[in-house]
């Protein structure tokens, strides 16, 4: 754990994969319970970022006995990267409805008492966490961390919208153009995540370009 980083972001990563499901089946609880919109908005993102998390996690594992039986291990890693980057536009998709709901209903997120600092520096040091292990992956060629990652700054940049709904709510004093700040932080957050799940896409293409010179050029060779 505290040596091999590739380990320990596979098992933070399984981790946060249990936390969205527990949300997910939480805001649905609620979604269903007051038959709301909102939470039902919440509960689909929740959803499908398990399913990206979980994807990603057991498309590792696949591939791993898939190359026991002579497949090729990095052809179906960069296929798996690749098809994050999808899944990280399919979950803007999801998150999208969210930002309707905040905007033209008028829904925020909501943290009780002072528990809202604890969100706040919860979610300061995700973001910052986020951008570092962003940036620090770029040396590493295992691409199920590099994707892992990408998902994570996904998931702290909605973090860093749903407090900023938060702190609107609570302490913007009523101010009716609080919406104009919450689509404009949604609309940024939603094209940073389409724009990393665009160039994931683009990678893997690339990668796989590259591979398959590699292995035309080695058969040339022999």
């Amino acid at each position: 754990m505290l040596e091999n980083y590739g380990f320990r972001t596979v098992v933070f990563a399984i981790f946060s994969f249990a936390m969205s499901i527990a949300y997910a089946v939480m805001q649905g609880y609620v979604a269903i319970k007051n038959l709301s919109v909102w939470y039902g908005a919440l509960a689909t993102y929740y959803v499908v970022l398990a399913f990206v998390k979980g994807g990603l996690l057991n498309s590792k594992r696949s591939a791993k006995k898939r190359a026991k039986k002579g497949q090729d291990y990095t052809k179906n890693m960069i296929n798996v990267y690749g098809l994050t980057g999808i899944g990280l536009f399919v979950l803007t998709v999801a998150l999208s409805s969210t930002i309707w709901n905040m905007v033209s209903r008028a829904n925020t997120f909501s943290y009780p008492g002072f528990t809202i600092f604890a969100s706040a520096a919860y979610a300061f040091y995700k973001i910052s966490m986020a951008i570092y292990n962003f940036v620090k992956v770029r040396r590493f060629d295992d691409l199920t961390v590099r994707a892992i990652r990408n998902v994570n700054l996904s998931d702290a940049l909605v973090s860093i919208l749903a407090l900023q709904t938060a702190l609107l709510d609570q302490f913007g004093n009523g101010n009716q153009n609080n919406w104009i700040f919450n689509l404009i932080t949604g609309i940024a957050v939603s094209a940073i995540i389409i724009a990393v799940a665009i160039i994931m896409f683009i990678q893997s293409r690339k990668m796989l370009k590259k591979l398959k010179r590699e292995e035309v050029n080695a058969r040339e060779r022999v």
